[in-house]
Parts: C-alpha cells; structure tokens; sequence
C-alpha cells in the first residue's frame, strides 16, 4: 500500500514538473500562464517548441506527411495505451518485477514514437 501511495506522489511531481517545464523559458512564474496556455489551446505549440518536435520530423524527412501535433498525439496515446497494458499486465508478473512493468511500459508506449523518427 505504501509502496502505491509513493508511485502516485512521485508521478504527480514529475507531471507538475513536466507541466512546468513546458512554460515559455521566460515565465516560470506561476500557474496562471500554464492555465491560459492549456485553455488558449497554445499547448502543442508550447510542447512542440519545448520538445523540438517540428525539427526532429523535418530532420527525418517525414515533414510532409506528418505534423508536429500528431506525433505528440502518437506520444500521448503510446502512454495511455502503455498505462492500460500496465494495468491489465502487472498482476501476472511475479514479485518485484511489478514497478518495472507498471512503469515501464508507459514510458515505453511515449517514446515509440520516438523510434519512428
């Protein structure tokens, strides 16, 4: 139980910090500026900006067919989809093997789109 109230914690700091670091270089001041830019819809611009998305597909010559906004949507829906194998997985591994695979395969699931490229 304790072990799962921890995870939780130390996935909701790494959320906020993520959160945070989407935020315009020049405004690291508040929560105000990362709620406009969520509801102004700015954020996949911000994230495109921040992860340099645009330029990694353009180096890898898929420009054209694809945009910077899908692939943050393929890197979100690999998480997601990562999540729920986690969820249906993790009670069939034995032991400690658990945390690995709980927090594995999300991460997995957000950096294959990453292979892609």
């Amino acid at each position: 139980m304790t072990a799962g109230v921890l995870l939780v914690l130390a996935g909701f700091a790494l959320a906020v910090a993520g959160a945070r670091d989407l935020l315009p270089s020049g405004s690291r001041g508040g929560e105000a500026e990362l709620g406009a830019a969520l509801a102004g819809g700015d954020w996949a611009r911000i994230a495109d900006q921040r992860l340099q998305l645009g330029r990694r597909i353009a180096r890898a010559g898929l420009a054209e067919r694809i945009s910077p906004g899908s692939l943050l949507a393929a890197k979100l829906g690999g998480a997601l989809a990562g999540v729920l194998w986690g969820m249906v997985l993790a009670p069939a591994v034995p032991g400690r093997l658990i945390l690995f695979v709980a927090g594995g395969l999300p991460l997995a699931g957000f950096l294959a789109p990453d292979a892609w490229l």
